[in-house]
């Protein structure tokens, strides 16, 4: 008889490494950043707080920020995908946080 495996509680991220990452992930090198926050969500079980999910989505929708201007850049945009697709496989019930964020932006 093959046993369920324990679910683990998901947490949500600090809000100064949440703050970090999100500024990294907007950064030139935000495959460092895309690594760390998968690597937050799958081996500690850290889900974005709001704020993040407002950038990460941000991100994806406009693209990243120099000054107050958008600019397309694939990469980036990309990496916020990525994470936010990882997210919803992850834990399907972050939609709603995504959702929000969406609307906000």
């Amino acid at each position: 008889v093959l046993q369920e495996a324990p679910k683990v509680p998901k947490r949500e991220m600090p809000p100064p490494l949440s703050k970090a990452l999100e500024k990294s992930l907007n950064s030139c090198d935000s495959h460092l950043a895309a690594d760390m926050l998968s690597f937050m969500l799958l081996n500690h079980h850290n889900v974005p707080g709001i704020d993040l999910c407002n950038a990460v989505v941000d991100l994806f929708l406009k693209g990243p920020m120099s000054g107050k201007v958008h600019f397309p850049d694939c990469q980036r945009m990309t990496h916020a995908e990525d994470y936010f697709r990882l997210c919803l496989d992850h834990n399907p019930d972050i939609m709603d946080r995504f959702v929000n964020a969406a609307g906000e932006t």
